[in-house]
């Protein structure tokens, strides 16, 4: 009985396959396993696509023994590559440049150096005067000597022609480009390495075109500063400015020409010359200046209206009032070099006419103590020769008359 049941229940029963995965052999018990690699053929091709064989450090230095100059230490490719050499010759060149224009300067300096003798003109002036004073008539000299000597007619002194300016000279350095040269910039007290010394926003050269102060902040004329004065012509009663540390001298006992002059011995002379009847200037020139071309001339007007002629180099200026001309020109020493071009801008600039006192003639046959004095504006030291000369020369002339 119990036999029968377990066969049923065997034949009831399905058969279960279920598949079990299991780790390799080699894996237990913390066994290495032993991996075996295939081994494979590999051809390399040297050629292809034009790749370097060379590393990076080979290349570096096959490039550097195949460049020009490599075997050259001192080559240009090898030089101009080096930042040291770049330095050291940089630092070089600017020595250089700083010694050259201190030679430049000072050549310039050398060259323009006045020499101290050529700038007296006194002796001259006082020869002058002496010729002038035998002509003095008196009414109290009765004497027969006195009457022989002094001629009946004294005729007026001659006019002694005047010399213009080259027109080939050239301008001195200015640093600044002011129009005012390094040299002139002392005259007036600004700084030749700032074109606005009082920064103002006007340049100096701007200012003393227009006769005021660059050396001040506040608007203040030129004439006012110090460093200027106005001159006044005692015969002609033209007025103009000039630098106070200036000479001032005339050359004739009539002031008909007068020379405004430097320590270097530059000057501005400033000539009044009497026009016939009808003369124009162009006549004038092709008479007395045949080298001065009116067609060189241009218009100019000065600060006070008055108006005339300019060289285009800005050296010579002509005034025409009636039938008396003024010119006004630059002369320079030995140099061809201008340095005071501004000044005789700002005498032209300040340029008045005056009204004149008497004639030439009027004034070679006036007594002495009438006359204009023979020098005027100088520096103290001439003055003082100049007062004792004059003291003697009229003690010469008052023993005639004291009888």
């Amino acid at each position: 009985m119990f036999g029968k049941k377990e066969q049923i229940a065997k034949s009831v029963s399905p058969s279960l396959t279920i598949p079990v995965n299991t780790i390799p052999d080699d894996f237990y018990a913390g066994a290495n396993p032993v991996v075996q690699f295939k081994e494979v053929a590999k051809t390399v091709e040297l050629n292809k696509n034009n790749r370097s064989i060379l590393s990076a450090e080979e290349k570096k230095a096959y490039d550097k023994t195949t460049t020009a100059g490599s075997a050259q230490k001192f080559h240009p490719a090898n030089l101009l590559s080096s930042r040291k050499f770049l330095i050291i010759g940089g630092v070089i060149l600017f020595v250089v440049m700083i010694v050259g224009t201190g030679l430049y300067y000072w050549w310039q300096a050398k060259t323009i150096a006045p020499q101290s003798q050529e700038i007296i003109i006194v002796p001259t002036q006082t020869q002058t005067s002496e010729i002038s004073v035998p002509t003095i008539p008196t009414e109290s000299a009765v004497t027969t000597p006195i009457e022989e000597v002094i001629p009946e007619e004294t005729p007026i002194m001659p006019v002694a022609a005047m010399d213009f300016p080259s027109v080939l000279l050239g301008e001195s350095s200015d640093m600044d480009h002011d129009n005012v040269s390094d040299v002139a910039e002392e005259l007036f007290g600004i700084d030749p390495f700032n074109s606005d010394s009082d920064n103002d926003k006007y340049p100096d050269g701007h200012e003393l075109y227009y006769l005021y102060n660059p050396a001040g902040f506040e608007p203040k004329k030129i004439v006012d500063s110090g460093f200027v004065k106005e001159f006044r012509n005692p015969t002609y009663g033209f007025k103009l400015y000039y630098p106070t540390n200036w000479v001032v001298g005339n050359v004739d006992p009539i002031y008909q020409q007068t020379l405004f002059s430097t320590l270097t011995g530059e000057n501005i002379e400033a000539h009044v010359f009497n026009l016939e009847s009808g003369q124009t200037l162009a006549d004038w020139l092709s008479v007395s200046a045949p080298q001065e071309k009116l067609s060189d001339l241009s218009d100019f007007a000065g600060y006070f209206d008055t108006v005339g002629k300019r060289r285009n180099d800005g050296l010579v200026y002509y005034f025409q009032n009636g039938q008396r001309l003024y010119v006004l020109a630059y002369h320079t020493t030995n140099s061809s070099v201008v340095n005071y071009k501004i000044v005789l801008e700002i005498m032209a600039r300040s340029f008045q006419f005056g009204e004149v006192n008497q004639s030439a003639s009027e004034v070679v046959n006036s007594p002495m103590s009438q006359m204009p004095e023979v020098m005027s504006g100088i520096l103290e030291n001439e003055s003082a020769d100049l007062m004792e000369l004059g003291d003697e020369m009229m003690n010469e002339n008052e023993s005639p008359v004291s009888l």
